[in-house]
Formats: C-alpha cells, sequence, structure tokens
C-alpha cells in the first residue's frame, strides 16, 4: 500500500512540476520560444499548421507541430529541438477526402489566415507562454483551443476565427 501511495505521489509531483520546469526553460533566453518555432514551421514545411504542442522529453525542450498539405492530402508530424529548431523527426501519412484535420486546413487557406497569426490574435492580452493550441470545429464554430504557462500556472481558452475574439463561454482556468 505504501508504495502505490509513493508511485501515486510522485506520478502527481511531476505532473506539477512539468509546467513550472517548462516555464523555467522559457524564460531561460536559450531556447526557442514558442512563436519563433512555429513561424520557422510555416517557412520551411508545406502545409497549414493546426496543432502546436511544447514538451518537455529527457529534459530537453520538444515542440511537436501536425501540418495539413491540403493539395497533397497529407498530414504531417513535426518534432523540433526547443533549443535551435533543428527538425528531429517528421512522419507523413496520406489523408482521406473528408478527414477532419484537411478541413481546418482548408478553412485557414481559404481565410488567407495563418496559424501563426491566429496564436498573436490570441494572445495579444496575455502576459504567457504559448504551450498548446489546436484549430477546432464544433457546432458550427471554428475556434483555436490554447493552453498558456504564465507564473500562475497552465489557463486554457479559446478564441473564435471567424469573428477574430476569444469565446467567453469556452475560457476556463
Amino acid at each position: 500500500m505504501r508504495l502505490i501511495l509513493a508511485t501515486l505521489w510522485l506520478w502527481c509531483a511531476a505532473a506539477i512540476a512539468a509546467p513550472s520546469q517548462l516555464l523555467s526553460i522559457f524564460e531561460d533566453g536559450q531556447h526557442l520560444l514558442p512563436a519563433a518555432a512555429i513561424a520557422s514551421a510555416e517557412a520551411n514545411h508545406l502545409g497549414e499548421i493546426i496543432e502546436f504542442i511544447a514538451e518537455i522529453n529527457d529534459g530537453k525542450l520538444q515542440y511537436r507541430l501536425t501540418l495539413v498539405d491540403p493539395l497533397r492530402r497529407t498530414q504531417s508530424e513535426l518534432t523540433l529541438d526547443g533549443s535551435d529548431g533543428k527538425l528531429l523527426d517528421k512522419q507523413t501519412h496520406s489523408l482521406t477526402k473528408d478527414a477532419p484535420t484537411l478541413a481546418l486546413a482548408l478553412m485557414l487557406q481559404q481565410r488567407q489566415q495563418r496559424f501563426s497569426t491566429l496564436i498573436q490574435l490570441a494572445l495579444v492580452h496575455s502576459n504567457g507562454y504559448l504551450q498548446q493550441a489546436e484549430l477546432d470545429q464544433d457546432l458550427g464554430i471554428s475556434y483555436l483551443e490554447l493552453k498558456v504557462l504564465d507564473e500562475h500556472g497552465s489557463h486554457k481558452l479559446a478564441y473564435d476565427i471567424e469573428h477574430q475574439r476569444q469565446l467567453p463561454l469556452l475560457k476556463w482556468d
């Protein structure tokens, strides 16, 4: 029983420590910030970014991005080194014509919007660091769901793409 409780305590402590470790890495000035990683991926890889995740793997900052190329109907999963943006891994697979991620990428292209621009608009009143962002559509609303990290912890919010505003009903902490 003690072993189970100790394991549970360690697991919870690691989950709590991860955001503070990520925050200290963002603030150390020696790593590529999320906005720069996103801009680099947009400039150097085909497709529209539809998801971004900052995480620590084996003590190192990594960025995972999902890009969808509507023209080729492919989805690529990129892993970038958080210190310099170097591509660590890339996996690409084909999409069916009715794939939800394909519809999201087409929506960005039709609106002539970029993921990086949506992130900037969504975070204009935030002083935190982007930890995660994902495009989604639900109930006829196209939105960007974000997870922002600051000295108080992680906070989630949603940004309405069509009306270019934060969705108050979907903002939660």
